[in-house]
């Protein structure tokens, strides 16, 4: 179904389906890298990275997430972050034209001395293409392994209440993190709520990005993520 709307151009509804297909089964690489497309078409380049390097994770080889990832780099001016992306699926697919039309325009805009807003060079291909991929889990048993792991406490109804462990399709909340109410959706919200390897969680329970504790984050306040030292 989500197929069906996002080739009829209806953008909004092929979200909705693909991000019920990803709490049904789990991040499974296609239904992110369909996300990725999806955001694309909605102009939302921070979601559309996000999500394809999602897929990445669980398909370090998917030539589609990479260059979805890759395009979503370039719009938002991480011009050789994106040329990086765009290498990589040469390597993979030397014949691919898409990527060498891509690469060769990014070279010209970066020899034109446009301002390039690419940072930490060194993750800009991660996950690599011989990295390991990573499994994907359906939700239920995301949520099923954080409550084994936590011990058992009193005030267990209250501690019900916690959304830092809410997992979602992966993408990280915005409202979430930085809202000042927070997310109104609670569980019932698509986006992750949980921290992850970018982020640091705060005692109020945000997400606060780590390139903008180390001074470096390049989306300011385009980022997924809590920009406040406030409450950690």
């Amino acid at each position: 179904q989500g197929n069906d709307y996002f080739r009829e151009g209806k953008y909004k509804e092929a979200e909705v389906m693909y991000n019920a297909a990803v709490e049904l089964n789990g991040t499974q690489p296609a239904y992110m890298s369909n996300l990725a497309a999806t955001y694309l078409k909605l102009e939302d380049y921070e979601l559309a990275e996000s999500a394809a390097y999602m897929a990445l994770l669980h398909n370090p080889r998917m030539i589609k997430a990479r260059f979805r990832r890759g395009l979503a780099r370039k719009a938002t001016k991480q011009l050789r972050a994106a040329a990086t992306d765009f290498v990589t699926i040469l390597k993979e697919d030397p014949d691919c034209a898409e990527a060498k039309s891509e690469l060769a325009a990014l070279h010209e805009r970066i020899n034109n001395g446009e301002r390039d807003e690419s940072s930490m060079w060194q993750e800009w291909d991660e996950p690599t293409l011989d990295a390991r991929p990573r499994a994907p889990l359906p939700v239920h048993l995301l949520r099923e392994s954080e409550s084994e792991d936590r011990p058992a406490s009193p005030d267990a109804e209250s501690e019900s209440e916690n959304l830092e462990d809410h997992v979602g399709n992966g993408i990280p909340c915005k409202h979430h993190n930085r809202k000042p109410l927070g997310c109104a959706k609670g569980k019932s919200c698509v986006y992750s709520h949980a921290p992850d390897a970018r982020s640091f969680p705060d005692t109020e329970g945000r997400n606060v990005c780590l390139y903008f504790l180390m001074g470096n984050c390049k989306f300011g306040e385009r980022c997924l993520y809590s920009h406040n030292k406030a409450n950690l």
